[in-house]
């Protein structure tokens, strides 16, 4: 069977009649059963295999790592070997020219879409379809499939790319499952920044699991250490990329060259207003108004929305949201007892000098960063 890459979106035509209208795997309490007439299984999950053998295993006539099946309304099942997936990768991360093809060792940033359309192939998936997906990343498979002869393909590619993004980043996704230990990173101020998440972020999530003293000061030191001036004024570069943020360029370079000369009150003090300052100069220039001081971080998260293929993008903007809302873009009682550094706080004077640290301060040049991929 010639499976080379002239022939990778040619079909084999199966001569067996498939009916498939789901797939059953034992309930949690080992007794019941699950009727799945769509849905995604990794290898990591205890049911991959049988799924495996149920759904694919049918259709390897050869041994190959990626096979797409299209099962027409007739039940005829059309098969290809090797397909190759399309991954769109945020252009701001990259500095990629639009629908760029990627390697998998160059998806160390936000995966826009996942296209199965195939050039002058088109994508061979029509509504009234079934499909199967089989798939890998690195050393990790996946399995999708819907059976339900309902969605587009439109519908059917947004579907694709979040089960390509949960088997690319499985490990990130299920280290932020780890709800009680995020929500101990959060309260340090530490979200799963862009910079971070690739990196030491799941390194910080078990020490919140496994170490109790001094925890904060060591998280800290853990993140501050991979930024080095090099590293940060990169950081810098990208920024001047963006037209708004260009506009910007002395104010962030003296916020940045603070940060560097160790001046971190200074950092601070020069960056952490420019973060509404960016976002409203951005929805003028797209909305011609103003936007008011309460729907600055509701406009950043709509807008990262339109831009990441759904909310579950590993620049997280729901869970970005709830952290600007709960930490620099938070409210203040100035008759309060615990007052947090925040944009309130720095302009009014009333975040006590003792918040103004290097952690702090980085934590202010990885917010603006994450506003930099999230916003266009």
């Amino acid at each position: 069977m010639d499976i080379s890459s002239n022939n990778i979106y040619k079909p084999i035509v199966s001569d067996l009649d498939t009916v498939i209208n789901g797939i059953e795997t034992p309930g949690e309490d080992g007794t019941s059963k699950v009727l799945y007439r769509n849905g995604f299984f990794s290898s990591h999950n205890k049911f991959f295999y049988v799924i495996y053998e149920y759904l694919v295993r049918p259709h390897m006539k050869i041994d190959v790592e990626r096979v797409l099946v299209i099962i027409k309304p007739n039940n005829q099942a059309h098969v290809y070997y090797n397909y190759l997936a399309k991954v769109t990768v945020n252009q701001k991360s990259h500095g990629l020219s639009a629908n760029s093809w990627v390697t998998s060792t160059q998806l160390m940033g936000d995966i826009v879409s996942v296209s199965l359309e195939a050039g002058e192939f088109g994508f061979p998936f029509e509504k009234g379809d079934q499909i199967i997906w089989f798939f890998r990343h690195k050393l990790t498979f996946g399995i999708f499939f819907d059976f339900r002869r309902e969605l587009d393909k439109i519908d059917i590619q947004r579907d694709l790319t979040v089960a390509y993004k949960k088997l690319a980043f499985y490990e990130i996704y299920n280290f932020l499952s780890q709800t009680s230990s995020v929500e101990k990173l959060f309260l340090m101020g530490w979200f799963p920044f862009s910079q971070l998440i690739y990196g030491s972020y799941s390194k910080a999530v078990s020490m919140t699991t496994s170490e109790s003293s001094n925890l904060e000061e060591r998280v800290g030191q853990l993140f501050v250490n991979e930024f080095s001036k090099e590293r940060i004024t990169s950081i810098y570069n990208k920024w001047l990329t963006d037209e708004v943020f260009n506009d910007r360029k002395p104010i962030l370079f003296s916020g940045i060259n603070s940060y560097n000369n160790q001046d971190y009150i200074a950092s601070i003090s020069t960056l952490i207003p420019q973060m509404e300052g960016i976002l409203q100069q951005k929805h003028i220039i797209n909305n011609r108004k103003a936007l008011k001081p309460h729907e600055v971080t509701n406009y950043l998260i709509d807008v990262a929305k339109s831009v990441y293929s759904s909310s579950d993008s590993t620049m997280f903007p729901d869970l970005f949201k709830l952290y600007l809302d709960s930490s620099l873009f938070k409210n203040y009682n100035a008759m309060g007892k615990n007052i947090n550094l925040s944009r309130h706080t720095t302009a009014h004077g009333a975040a006590p000098a003792k918040l103004f640290t290097q952690e702090k301060a980085l934590q202010v040049i990885l917010t603006l960063d994450q506003i930099f991929h999230l916003s266009v």
